[in-house]
């Protein structure tokens, strides 16, 4: 990382907290780099004491993870209390403008594509993209839920089964606008038995079988991005 800033980034290990490092250190260096703070439970439970080492040291805090803003955590929210300041990030923005965008419908055909979880969540957001747009095309756990909704075999460990009424009616909703909804037809999945094996697995042929033998969905595969490279051709 350091080559590729053009800067020396200085890694943190344990508990995240720029104290760690020595103040002449951090006088003389851009970036301190903590760990992933996902692997400590103070960072998911918005813990005071977390966001109060997070924060040490620091006067101005930037959020510039848009995906993750939602979520209250240590990083998120309880930073926030203890900084002079804390703004949005140019990368944030730019995430914001390109949210804002959705809403111009006027360049048609117009598509969405879609990925994530968390279906039900996302419900709204989707019902109104099925109502505005010329095709939908869903990926990640999103397009499990599709299938399913669509009588392809789903396993059940992919499926939310608090969100079928939503997407029945997000199946209903493109139906009467006659709008197609495209989900994977190949997937990239990782074996649960080694860390280092991938392999592509047909849609079907994975979600009705093969999860159970130790095989994990993690990316769409390379018949899909060709479907949706095609699609894009067609759509404005």
């Amino acid at each position: 990382m350091s080559s590729l800033l053009q800067v020396k980034v200085i890694p943190v290990n344990g508990v995240p907290c720029l104290t760690s490092c020595k103040k002449e250190e951090r006088v003389q260096n851009d970036i301190i780099l903590f760990e992933n703070l996902l692997n400590f439970r103070g960072e998911n439970a918005n813990c005071n004491d977390f966001s109060q080492k997070l924060a040490s040291g620091a006067a101005i805090f930037v959020n510039d993870s848009f995906s993750l803003s939602h979520k209250i955590r240590a990083s998120t929210v309880g930073i926030t209390r203890f900084c002079y300041a804390s703004l949005a990030g140019f990368h944030f923005e730019e995430e914001l403008m390109q949210l804002l965008k959705i809403n111009d419908t006027t360049r048609r055909p117009y598509i969405a594509i879609i990925g994530g979880s968390n279906f039900l969540r996302k419900a709204p957001a989707l019902h109104l993209l099925a109502s505005q747009c010329d095709g939908l095309f869903l990926v990640g756990k999103l397009s499990f839920q599709i299938m399913n909704g669509l009588g392809i075999p789903v396993s059940s460990c992919l499926i939310e089964k608090n969100a079928t009424k939503e997407v029945l009616q997000l199946i209903e909703i493109a139906h009467n606008r006659n709008i197609p909804i495209y989900y994977p037809t190949d997937l990239w999945c990782l074996n649960s038995n080694n860390n280092e094996q991938l392999e592509i697995f047909d849609s079907a042929e994975l979600l009705s079988g093969l999860i159970s033998l130790g095989w994990t969905p993690v990316d769409i595969g390379p018949s899909t991005l060709e479907r949706i490279s095609s699609l894009l051709s067609s759509y404005k």
